[in-house]
């Protein structure tokens, strides 16, 4: 789709009930084509009171260009299960609540079950059933929260973030967790450089990943942060600034 336009302006769905189980205001619902490949060059949604994209089992995703910056806004913004996605250059406004369990209603007797992160957030990538990657690259994110991923499957999952501005205003700004209890798959991070994140909680979370730029070697291949900001002088960060654990791998932050 070279420029793709949606206005919707339906009442939004009770928090108490998770989207994707009755939602009525979805921009875009893409679900069960995992061979499919859907590209958004220039993508703008407006006012999708629940949420501007929900791809399920989805194959691959791509919103946004160098060339055009797409612009969305939602409840939600960009929700991925079970999808690859890469965005680029897309500016995303979601709303401001932040309520566990309640973004997207996962499959009966998924591991996920009502995912435990969730609310209304700019970006959110879980995987359960095979491996899936998320690439956010020169984008503006904006919501309760800023970008969560999250892997309770048996396959890995990689992220990779570079040159955003993420701000979050009732919850983390950056949300990578690798479900242990759940998951044997790994979350790699392959990338994580020049980011700058304000967040009214936690700035940036990593639980249970691996930092390598290159999982497909045998090495380690560190990942440069390059510059990370995290809050600034009159907008702090509301808790810990940067929060690691269980992590391994290399990751290098210059200033």
């Amino acid at each position: 789709f070279a420029e793709f336009d949606i206005t919707n302006t339906s009442i939004a769905t009770p928090l108490t009930t998770p989207i994707a189980s009755g939602a009525t205001a979805v921009g875009i619902d893409l679900n069960d084509s995992p061979n499919a490949t859907f590209t958004f060059t220039d993508l703008d949604i407006a006012s999708a009171a629940d949420a501007a994209m929900i791809a399920r089992n989805a194959g691959t995703v791509s919103v946004g260009s160098a060339s055009s910056l797409s612009e969305i806004s939602g409840g939600t913004g960009l929700t991925f299960l079970d999808t690859d996605a890469t965005i680029n250059n897309v500016s995303i406004t979601a709303g401001n609540t932040v309520d566990p369990g309640l973004i997207i209603a996962s499959p009966a007797g998924s591991a996920l079950g009502n995912l435990p992160i969730g609310g209304q957030g700019g970006i959110l990538l879980a995987t359960e059933n095979g491996p899936n990657a998320l690439t956010v690259e020169n984008s503006q994110i904006a919501g309760g929260g800023g970008i969560f991923a999250l892997n309770a499957g048996t396959d890995d999952q990689q992220v990779a973030l570079n040159n955003n501005t993420i701000t979050a205003t009732n919850g983390p700004g950056v949300l990578v967790m690798n479900d242990r209890t759940a998951a044997t798959g790994e979350t790699y991070v392959t990338a994580f450089s020049n980011n700058s994140i304000t967040a009214t909680d936690i700035g940036a979370l990593f639980e249970s990943v691996v930092f390598d730029a290159d999982p497909a070697t045998m090495a380690i291949d560190d990942v440069a942060a390059g510059t990370l900001a995290l809050g600034s002088a009159t907008s702090r960060i509301g808790a810990t600034g940067l929060d690691l654990g269980g992590v391994s791998g290399s990751l290098t932050i210059t200033t």
